[in-house]
């Protein structure tokens, strides 16, 4: 069973965000928060690769990059060996596996379709120093001090220091068989390489930012409605 804090949500945003938690304050409650895509455990399903599938109620894990689920006895656990699952449904949403982690489904064309992976990331330490103030980050090399258990949010550092946890998305093309690539602009043209001229229109009069998602859903929705 993994312990669990349970007053988690969804992330509001897709802005990058930091968490400062310090050791000897009780301030972790909107990373703990956070760590979850949605605030409850969701009906859905998942689906093997040799087409079977299980239903149950799951929540994905934006720290572990973990699906997790509600076990018959109310035991919170995380799904096993994911490269023996295609995808979970949780609610309306689709996690793809990939690389032995998840990747959000954000549309569902026909062929070409984007993606993200929505983590938060513990980033290092900051030790107090002289007149209160605290240094740079300055370790990130492990994972040591931050537990498998609970929200993921371990307070096993020294006396007033800062352990920092930072949001990072990352977006995702992927093509009619699920091969995903990073959604740049070669990996734009392609897999639209159909659609090269009206592809080099809309960047000569669009400003797209490839790691933003508006500017990302607007151009794969405009490739689809072009013929």
């Amino acid at each position: 069973m993994i312990s669990l804090f349970l007053l988690a949500g969804q992330a509001r945003s897709q802005e990058a965000k930091t968490y400062t938690i310090n050791s000897i304050k009780d301030n972790k409650e909107e990373l703990v928060r956070d760590v979850y895509r949605y605030p409850q455990f969701l009906e859905g399903t998942a689906m093997y690769t040799d087409g079977n599938s299980t239903p149950a109620r799951f929540n994905y894990h934006r720290l572990f990059d973990q699906v997790l689920f509600l076990s018959p006895k109310g035991d919170t656990l995380a799904l096993a060996r994911p490269e023996i699952y295609k995808y979970v449904v949780i609610g309306a949403d689709t996690f793809y596996v990939q690389d032995k982690g998840y990747l959000e489904r954000m549309t569902h064309f026909r062929g070409v379709n984007l993606s993200r992976k929505g983590a938060i990331k513990f980033i290092g330490f900051e030790k107090k120093g002289l007149y209160g103030t605290y240094s740079s980050v300055i370790s990130a090399e492990s994972r040591g001090n931050i537990d498998n258990e609970g929200s993921g949010v371990n307070q096993k550092v020294q006396v007033d220091e800062n352990s920092v946890y930072r949001t990072q998305t990352r977006y995702f093309l992927s093509d009619e068989y699920n091969n995903f690539f990073p959604a740049n602009k070669k990996n734009f043209y392609n897999l639209f390489f159909n659609k090269e001229k009206q592809l080099r229109e809309y960047l000569g009069k669009h400003e797209v930012n490839f790691n933003k998602e508006k500017d990302l859903l607007a151009l794969i929705t405009f490739l689809h409605s072009v013929n």
